[in-house]
Protein backbone atom coordinates (compact mmCIF):
# COMPACT_ATOMS: atom_id res chain seq x y z
CA UNK A 1 0.00 0.00 0.00
CA UNK A 2 1.58 3.44 -0.66
CA UNK A 3 2.86 6.16 1.59
CA UNK A 4 0.47 8.84 1.70
CA UNK A 5 2.31 12.45 0.83
CA UNK A 6 1.86 13.72 4.59
CA UNK A 7 3.15 16.81 5.45
CA UNK A 8 2.83 18.04 8.74
CA UNK A 9 2.84 22.50 9.94
CA UNK A 10 3.36 23.30 13.89
CA UNK A 11 3.19 26.05 15.66
CA UNK A 12 5.42 27.18 18.49
CA UNK A 13 4.74 25.86 22.13
CA UNK A 14 2.36 27.69 24.04
CA UNK A 15 0.52 27.79 27.54
CA UNK A 16 -2.30 25.46 27.28
CA UNK A 17 -5.22 25.74 26.88
CA UNK A 18 -5.43 29.66 26.26
CA UNK A 19 -2.20 29.47 23.60
CA UNK A 20 -3.99 26.69 21.13
CA UNK A 21 -5.45 28.67 19.20
CA UNK A 22 -2.56 30.85 18.62
CA UNK A 23 -0.37 28.21 18.00
CA UNK A 24 -3.00 26.56 15.40
CA UNK A 25 -2.95 30.14 13.51
CA UNK A 26 1.32 29.79 13.52
CA UNK A 27 0.48 26.57 11.56
CA UNK A 28 -1.59 27.82 9.29
CA UNK A 29 0.96 30.35 8.37
CA UNK A 30 3.84 27.84 7.94
CA UNK A 31 1.79 25.17 5.78
CA UNK A 32 2.06 27.33 2.31
CA UNK A 33 5.86 27.40 2.70
CA UNK A 34 5.80 23.67 1.99
CA UNK A 35 5.45 25.44 -2.20
CA UNK A 36 8.71 27.05 -1.66
CA UNK A 37 10.30 24.07 0.38
CA UNK A 38 8.42 21.03 -1.64
CA UNK A 39 11.40 18.24 -0.03
CA UNK A 40 10.18 18.91 3.83
CA UNK A 41 7.48 17.11 5.29
CA UNK A 42 7.64 19.05 8.43
CA UNK A 43 7.76 22.69 8.69
CA UNK A 44 7.82 24.50 11.97
CA UNK A 45 6.06 28.00 12.21
CA UNK A 46 10.13 28.83 13.93
CA UNK A 47 11.35 28.31 10.51
CA UNK A 48 9.41 31.03 9.00
CA UNK A 49 8.20 33.73 11.46
CA UNK A 50 7.78 35.58 12.95
CA UNK A 51 11.07 37.48 10.69
CA UNK A 52 11.71 40.99 9.07
CA UNK A 53 9.52 41.51 5.95
CA UNK A 54 11.04 38.72 3.21
CA UNK A 55 13.13 40.24 0.58
CA UNK A 56 11.93 39.95 -2.71
CA UNK A 57 13.98 37.68 -4.58
CA UNK A 58 15.83 39.33 -7.42
CA UNK A 59 13.84 37.66 -10.18
CA UNK A 60 12.41 38.73 -13.73
CA UNK A 61 10.97 36.10 -16.41
CA UNK A 62 12.31 37.10 -19.69
CA UNK A 63 8.66 38.42 -20.75
CA UNK A 64 10.01 38.94 -24.46
CA UNK A 65 10.73 35.53 -24.81
CA UNK A 66 7.60 33.91 -23.49
CA UNK A 67 5.79 36.05 -26.31
CA UNK A 68 8.17 35.21 -28.85
CA UNK A 69 7.72 31.56 -28.30
CA UNK A 70 3.68 32.05 -27.68
CA UNK A 71 4.12 33.74 -31.53
CA UNK A 72 6.24 30.80 -32.94
CA UNK A 73 3.75 28.30 -31.40
CA UNK A 74 6.67 26.95 -29.74
CA UNK A 75 4.47 24.87 -26.89
CA UNK A 76 7.41 22.03 -25.84
CA UNK A 77 9.99 25.30 -25.37
CA UNK A 78 7.51 27.38 -23.29
CA UNK A 79 6.62 24.29 -21.13
CA UNK A 80 10.19 23.62 -20.38
CA UNK A 81 11.01 27.51 -20.08
CA UNK A 82 8.37 27.86 -17.64
CA UNK A 83 9.08 25.02 -15.61
CA UNK A 84 12.73 25.78 -15.29
CA UNK A 85 12.00 29.68 -14.40
CA UNK A 86 9.51 28.32 -11.60
CA UNK A 87 11.95 25.70 -10.35
CA UNK A 88 14.63 28.25 -10.09
CA UNK A 89 12.28 30.90 -8.57
CA UNK A 90 11.38 28.38 -5.97
CA UNK A 91 14.74 27.41 -5.12
CA UNK A 92 15.66 31.19 -4.41
CA UNK A 93 16.78 31.89 -0.57
CA UNK A 94 14.13 34.42 -0.36
CA UNK A 95 11.03 32.78 -2.08
CA UNK A 96 7.80 32.99 -0.27
CA UNK A 97 4.47 31.60 -1.04
CA UNK A 98 3.22 35.26 -1.61
CA UNK A 99 5.70 36.19 -4.43
CA UNK A 100 5.52 32.80 -6.34
CA UNK A 101 2.05 33.07 -6.32
CA UNK A 102 2.38 36.66 -7.93
CA UNK A 103 5.07 36.01 -10.56
CA UNK A 104 2.51 33.13 -11.34
CA UNK A 105 -0.47 35.50 -11.69
CA UNK A 106 2.23 37.94 -13.41
CA UNK A 107 3.13 34.75 -16.29
CA UNK A 108 -0.93 34.42 -16.75
CA UNK A 109 -1.66 38.37 -17.09
CA UNK A 110 1.53 38.44 -19.87
CA UNK A 111 0.23 35.48 -21.68
CA UNK A 112 -3.16 37.36 -21.72
CA UNK A 113 -2.30 40.51 -22.89
CA UNK A 114 -1.43 38.52 -26.55
CA UNK A 115 -4.67 37.19 -27.12
CA UNK A 116 -7.41 39.91 -25.26
CA UNK A 117 -9.70 41.42 -27.96
CA UNK A 118 -11.96 44.06 -26.77
CA UNK A 119 -15.37 42.16 -27.26
CA UNK A 120 -13.19 38.80 -25.35
CA UNK A 121 -12.82 39.60 -21.30
CA UNK A 122 -11.26 36.40 -20.78
CA UNK A 123 -10.24 34.32 -24.06
CA UNK A 124 -7.75 32.02 -22.34
CA UNK A 125 -9.97 31.44 -19.11
CA UNK A 126 -7.58 33.06 -16.73
CA UNK A 127 -10.65 33.20 -13.77
CA UNK A 128 -10.56 29.97 -13.12
CA UNK A 129 -6.46 29.69 -13.36
CA UNK A 130 -6.72 32.26 -11.01
CA UNK A 131 -8.67 30.31 -8.18
CA UNK A 132 -6.34 27.71 -8.74
CA UNK A 133 -3.43 29.63 -8.24
CA UNK A 134 -4.72 31.00 -5.29
CA UNK A 135 -5.10 27.47 -3.55
CA UNK A 136 -2.25 25.70 -5.44
CA UNK A 137 0.11 24.21 -2.50
CA UNK A 138 2.59 22.26 -5.03
CA UNK A 139 4.41 24.28 -7.44
CA UNK A 140 3.23 21.17 -10.23
CA UNK A 141 -0.21 22.86 -10.09
CA UNK A 142 1.20 26.72 -11.02
CA UNK A 143 3.12 24.95 -14.02
CA UNK A 144 0.28 22.89 -15.21
CA UNK A 145 -2.11 27.01 -14.97
CA UNK A 146 0.84 28.39 -16.77
CA UNK A 147 1.61 26.37 -19.42
CA UNK A 148 -2.70 25.73 -19.81
CA UNK A 149 -3.44 29.20 -20.71
CA UNK A 150 0.31 29.49 -22.66
CA UNK A 151 -1.50 26.67 -24.97
CA UNK A 152 -4.74 28.31 -25.04
CA UNK A 153 -3.21 31.55 -26.02
CA UNK A 154 -1.38 29.66 -28.83
CA UNK A 155 -5.01 27.94 -29.89
CA UNK A 156 -6.70 31.37 -29.89
CA UNK A 157 -4.13 33.33 -32.06
CA UNK A 158 -4.00 30.39 -34.46
CA UNK A 159 -7.42 30.18 -34.58
CA UNK A 160 -8.00 33.91 -35.58
CA UNK A 161 -4.69 34.56 -37.78
CA UNK A 162 -5.13 32.32 -40.91
CA UNK A 163 -3.38 34.86 -43.31
CA UNK A 164 0.83 34.41 -43.26
CA UNK A 165 0.60 38.02 -43.59
CA UNK A 166 -1.42 39.43 -40.70
CA UNK A 167 0.50 36.35 -38.52
CA UNK A 168 3.27 38.42 -39.30
CA UNK A 169 2.21 41.60 -38.79
CA UNK A 170 0.85 40.16 -35.04
CA UNK A 171 3.59 38.94 -34.83
CA UNK A 172 5.78 42.79 -35.50
CA UNK A 173 3.53 43.99 -33.61
CA UNK A 174 4.56 41.72 -30.23
CA UNK A 175 8.32 42.21 -30.86
CA UNK A 176 8.14 45.93 -31.15
CA UNK A 177 4.89 47.55 -29.73
CA UNK A 178 7.15 49.97 -27.54
CA UNK A 179 8.68 51.48 -31.24
CA UNK A 180 6.81 54.11 -33.31
CA UNK A 181 5.10 51.10 -35.37
CA UNK A 182 2.18 52.38 -37.88
CA UNK A 183 0.42 50.65 -40.51
CA UNK A 184 2.55 52.13 -43.63
CA UNK A 185 6.02 51.44 -42.34
CA UNK A 186 4.78 47.84 -41.77
CA UNK A 187 3.10 47.65 -45.37
CA UNK A 188 6.95 48.32 -46.02
CA UNK A 189 8.53 45.31 -44.54
CA UNK A 190 5.86 43.38 -45.41
CA UNK A 191 6.40 44.61 -49.25
CA UNK A 192 1.97 45.04 -49.10
CA UNK A 193 -0.09 48.00 -50.01
CA UNK A 194 -1.06 49.62 -46.80
CA UNK A 195 -4.79 49.98 -47.75
CA UNK A 196 -4.72 46.01 -48.27
CA UNK A 197 -3.22 45.58 -44.95
CA UNK A 198 -5.22 47.31 -43.13
CA UNK A 199 -8.83 45.30 -44.93
CA UNK A 200 -6.73 42.11 -44.04
CA UNK A 201 -5.86 42.96 -40.35
CA UNK A 202 -9.25 44.46 -39.88
CA UNK A 203 -10.85 40.82 -41.53
CA UNK A 204 -8.99 38.82 -39.22
CA UNK A 205 -8.86 40.83 -35.74
CA UNK A 206 -11.94 42.74 -35.73
CA UNK A 207 -9.75 45.84 -34.77
CA UNK A 208 -8.12 48.51 -37.09
CA UNK A 209 -4.47 48.48 -36.80
CA UNK A 210 -4.33 52.08 -34.79
CA UNK A 211 -6.72 50.55 -32.42
CA UNK A 212 -5.10 47.64 -32.16
CA UNK A 213 -1.81 48.64 -31.52
CA UNK A 214 -3.25 51.32 -28.74
CA UNK A 215 -4.93 48.77 -27.25
CA UNK A 216 -2.04 45.90 -27.25
CA UNK A 217 0.20 48.68 -25.68
CA UNK A 218 -2.43 49.43 -22.80
CA UNK A 219 -3.18 45.41 -21.87
CA UNK A 220 0.72 45.85 -21.55
CA UNK A 221 1.04 48.70 -19.23
CA UNK A 222 -2.08 46.95 -17.01
CA UNK A 223 0.05 44.13 -16.35
CA UNK A 224 2.96 46.69 -15.14
CA UNK A 225 0.62 49.10 -13.35
CA UNK A 226 -0.38 44.98 -11.67
CA UNK A 227 3.29 44.25 -10.82
CA UNK A 228 3.79 47.02 -8.86
CA UNK A 229 7.40 47.32 -9.82
CA UNK A 230 7.99 50.71 -12.09
CA UNK A 231 6.23 54.29 -11.70
CA UNK A 232 3.71 55.23 -14.11
CA UNK A 233 5.82 57.32 -16.19
CA UNK A 234 8.09 54.89 -16.70
CA UNK A 235 5.86 52.38 -17.77
CA UNK A 236 4.17 54.35 -20.44
CA UNK A 237 8.04 55.23 -21.79
CA UNK A 238 8.12 50.88 -21.57
CA UNK A 239 5.19 50.69 -23.86
CA UNK A 240 5.90 52.96 -26.30
CA UNK A 241 4.52 56.73 -25.23
CA UNK A 242 6.79 59.09 -24.30
CA UNK A 243 4.61 61.86 -23.33
CA UNK A 244 3.27 60.70 -20.07
CA UNK A 245 -0.20 62.48 -20.56
CA UNK A 246 -0.61 61.27 -23.81
CA UNK A 247 -0.60 58.20 -22.20
CA UNK A 248 -2.96 58.58 -19.72
CA UNK A 249 -5.15 60.39 -22.10
CA UNK A 250 -5.25 56.35 -24.18
CA UNK A 251 -5.10 53.94 -20.91
CA UNK A 252 -8.44 56.21 -19.71
CA UNK A 253 -9.94 55.50 -23.11
CA UNK A 254 -9.50 51.90 -23.19
CA UNK A 255 -9.99 51.08 -19.58
CA UNK A 256 -12.03 53.73 -17.97
CA UNK A 257 -9.76 54.87 -14.66
CA UNK A 258 -6.58 56.05 -14.95
CA UNK A 259 -3.80 54.62 -14.73
CA UNK A 260 -3.10 55.50 -10.57
CA UNK A 261 -6.77 54.21 -10.38
CA UNK A 262 -6.51 50.72 -11.93
CA UNK A 263 -2.94 49.75 -10.19
CA UNK A 264 -4.87 51.19 -6.67
CA UNK A 265 -8.14 48.68 -8.12
CA UNK A 266 -5.96 45.68 -8.27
Amino acid sequence: MPTPDLRVAAGGLKEAPEGAGDSYAEALAAFPYFLVRPDRRLLSYDEIGPKTPHRAPSFEPEWDRYIKLIHAQAREELRSLVEADLRRLVASADATPSFVRQTVIDMLNHIRSEVRLADQADPVGLEEEYDRIRYALDLEEMIASVVRVADRAIDELDRRTTTPVVKQALHRIAQSYAEPLSLKSLAQELKIHPVYLGQLFHQETGSTFTEYFNRYRVDKAKALLVEGRYKVHEIAQMVGYPDTRYFYKKFKRYVGVSPMDYRDLQ
